[in-house]
């Protein structure tokens, strides 16, 4: 697979996502760690006839069961996650599989995004998947799913962690963003600019600073959208380092992205800003339904393709009634597809086209609808 600025590739000709996110349908997230080759070739089986031509995988919890410490991988959840992407290869089903979720696996370190220990677990561990696999031309690495940058203790949220490699981290981005020449100079700079006194430091943003208020009394907004903007570069640093880890341990052939959610428009990583490092930019569209074509524009970052992953819940007919004239579904309800057929023979000269396929997705929270989306162009 390869990708353009408008597609995914696939032989050379643009390949159309009609996918959906799979583990397996006893166990879930424990897939790696109790497989069963058995109901994923069912599965499978059942989601090729669905119309699925993508799924997507990998490890949203228990890192350290696949891989205890720093380059001793689990060689039993490897094999497992051989005869995954076997069976995915029996079906001609591609994968994208993600290494982390939320925020990266620490494995020991104070910090997912600067502490070093961290960061080196991290590479090892992602050095490791893709050398086995570097030979497989139809899989995907996703780093990470639906990020939050970089406190543990304050996910979905972009807040500081207050770790000495943050705070270095954060003194450097000062020096480099804020050039002045002297310490001194620079603090009556960011003085001025954040309306700060003398007597604070240039340290870390409080949590406070970052809430909505109207009367902001003892706190400085302006330095937690210093923060955010150092945030969004740390994280594509971060994301940059990674693809070259996947690049030097022989993924030269395979693209990369990020998966990120609605979370990604406005407080936590973005795509726009961790797009160059980055094959293709992918959002995640869970809970403002409505907001699907929004969220699609401001994350299309200029020259990349961007695939879009839709949740539905309980909400089919109403996302239907907000997108009728732009957007085609199928589901493999018989109920669902001919209410969608007719809707499609009605607007059949809509000006924009999009093909969406939902396919049944077995989730730890019940059952759930779930689809990639790739816009089309008409000629």
């Amino acid at each position: 697979m390869t990708a353009n600025e408008d597609f995914l590739l696939r032989d050379g000709m643009p390949f159309v996502v009609t996918g959906t996110t799979y583990m397996s349908s006893d166990v879930h997230r424990k897939f790696l760690l109790e497989p069963n080759p058995g109901a994923w070739y069912d599965d499978f089986s059942a989601m090729k006839k669905a119309g699925v031509n993508v799924v997507r995988t990998g490890v949203w919890t228990g890192w350290k069961n696949v891989m205890l410490d720093v380059g001793r991988m689990n060689e039993a959840s490897l094999r497992g996650l051989d005869a995954f992407i076997h069976t995915a290869r029996a079906f001609d089903i591609p994968v994208i599989f993600t290494f982390f979720a939320f925020l990266p696996e620490r494995w020991g370190g104070v910090n997912p995004y600067f502490d070093p220990r961290a960061l080196e677990a991290q590479k090892e561990f992602i050095g490791a998947i893709v050398r086995r696999y570097n030979d497989v031309k139809d899989i995907v690495w996703d780093f990470i799913n639906e990020p939050s940058f970089s406190s543990p203790g304050r996910l979905w949220n972009t807040r500081p962690n207050y770790d000495q490699h943050e705070r270095a981290a954060w003194a450097e981005w000062l020096k480099k963003t804020y050039p002045a020449p002297s310490d001194d100079a620079r603090a009556a700079m960011l003085q001025e600019l954040w309306r700060s006194t003398s007597t604070e430091p240039l340290s870390l943003p409080l949590p406070e600073e970052f809430n909505d208020a109207n009367i902001f009394g003892d706190r400085r907004p302006l330095k937690a959208v210093d923060y955010r903007i150092f945030a969004q570069e740390a994280f594509a640093d971060w994301v940059q380092a990674m693809t070259a880890c996947v690049k030097a341990n022989g993924g030269t052939h395979q693209l990369v992205t990020v998966g990120q959610d609605e979370g990604g428009t406005y407080e936590r990583p973005g795509p726009q800003f961790y797009a160059d490092a980055v094959d293709f930019t992918c959002l995640h569209n869970w809970w403002y339904n409505d907001n699907l074509l929004w969220d699609g524009i401001v994350t299309k970052a200029p020259g990349q393709t961007r695939e879009i992953e839709l949740g539905i819940d309980q909400h089919i007919q109403r996302v239907l009634e907000a997108a009728g004239d732009q957007l085609r579904f199928q589901h493999n309800r018989q109920k669902a597809r001919t209410a969608i057929d007719d809707l499609v023979a009605r607007h059949s000269s809509s000006p924009v086209g999009a093909f969406f396929r939902l396919t049944h997705h077995h989730g730890e929270r019940g059952q759930r609808g779930k689809v990639f989306l790739q816009p089309q162009r008409r000629p």
